[in-house]
């Protein structure tokens, strides 16, 4: 049973990139309020600018936390 609404999601090429950035910043000890504000000042699109469902399901409102 999936612990989110993302979980288990693919991620298309278009926002595979920011996924590996998140990935690597909290690696490297970036901690998620930094990542979320780094991604804001870098003016990166929320997930639902990639895909239109996931506004519609309200799982855009999930948050960085549920990734990591």
């Amino acid at each position: 049973m999936p612990r989110s609404k993302l979980e288990g999601r693919k991620t298309g090429p278009a926002a595979a990139w920011v996924v590996v950035r998140i990935f690597a910043e909290h690696l490297a000890g970036i901690g998620l309020f930094a990542i979320a504000q780094r991604l804001t000042a870098d003016s990166v699109p929320c997930p639902s600018a990639y895909d239109r469902k996931l506004s519609a399901s309200g799982a855009n409102r999930i948050g960085l936390s549920s990734l990591v």
